[in-house]
């Protein structure tokens, strides 16, 4: 109990430390993005701390090419949003946002586009697979934003989870957990292969993405094991090794409960592995004493 309250106070102190550093944001672009409405072609885009308190905004559309027309009979300065009442969506479009400071953003939209209130993005589902003769598939789960590659943009960190996923108390194997990374074009930058193991399940797969060096580049943080196949195709740790209990009647079937856990920090622009480290758990819980997750 001593060693539990002494790890939660050194985890609010240093908590306390680090949000009391400045910190200046990301710096992200102004984010301009145009939604088909029955009213009109609806526009919105980003405020940041930084902006000056009179700053202003206008927006122009060109229509087949043609010259620059002004939408806003008064500056934009209360908002950061703009419906378009008279577009046309039988021709090609272009708007483009100006502000006072110089800025500027572009959206376009072709004719003959379907008038979706979203932002259809591609994504690549990995391959079908089969463990201890049990079919298992894909589908997309949590998925988190940044900006991976310092262009201003959003991009998604997308995490794949296999239909055989479990609860910690569960018996039974997992295909590998994927986690993605997309342009808003659907571009894929990278694919991270958790590995056989590292159990997948929501309680044991969780990331963070976050610029934790300041160099204007998000990283992705989470849990590894021997195996973990980087966005480059490195692997961490023993990849011939595999600690999954095979017994079907020991009651940590398909569960691990030997071998390393990693913390690992891959890069944002490649997803390669910066840094990994022995992933340290101070609880002391479980069955016959042991804190592992997959022994519940």
């Amino acid at each position: 109990m001593k060693h539990w309250v002494m790890m939660n106070m050194l985890l609010l102190v240093g908590s306390i430390f680090a949000f009391s550093q400045p910190y200046s944001g990301e710096k992200l672009s102004r984010g301009l993005i145009g939604i088909p409405t029955e009213e009109g072609m609806y526009f919105s885009w980003r405020m940041t701390l930084e902006d000056a308190a009179g700053l202003q905004f206008d927006l122009y559309r060109s229509s087949n090419g043609g010259a620059e027309v002004k939408l806003n009979k008064e500056p934009i300065d209360r908002t950061s949003d703009f419906l378009d009442r008279t577009v046309d969506y039988t021709v090609d479009n272009r708007w483009t946002l100006k502000a006072t400071t110089g800025e500027v953003a572009t959206w376009t939209r072709l004719k003959g586009e379907e008038r979706n209130p979203y932002l259809s993005i591609p994504i690549c589902k990995p391959e079908d697979g089969e463990i201890a003769g049990e079919p298992f598939t894909y589908t997309a789960n949590d998925c988190s934003v940044g900006d991976l590659d310092g262009d201003g943009e959003y991009e998604i960190i997308l995490k794949w989870s296999p239909s055989n996923s479990k609860r910690p108390p569960q018996r039974g194997f997992t295909g590998n957990t994927y986690l993605d990374a997309y342009k808003m074009d659907g571009t894929r930058l990278w694919r991270i292969d958790l590995g056989p193991n590292v159990r997948s399940g929501a309680a044991t797969t969780n990331f963070l993405v976050f610029d934790f060096d300041g160099d204007g580049c998000a990283e992705i943080c989470c849990k590894t094991g021997d195996g973990t196949v980087d966005g480059l195709g490195h692997r961490i740790g023993d990849a011939q090794v595999d600690w999954r209990t095979w017994d079907k009647k020991s009651p940590t079937y398909g569960k691990i409960v030997n071998g390393p856990e990693y913390l690992t920090v891959f890069e944002g622009r490649t997803g390669k592995e910066l840094d990994s480290k022995e992933y340290s758990n101070p609880l002391s819980f479980g069955w016959l004493g042991r804190c592992r997750w997959q022994l519940w």
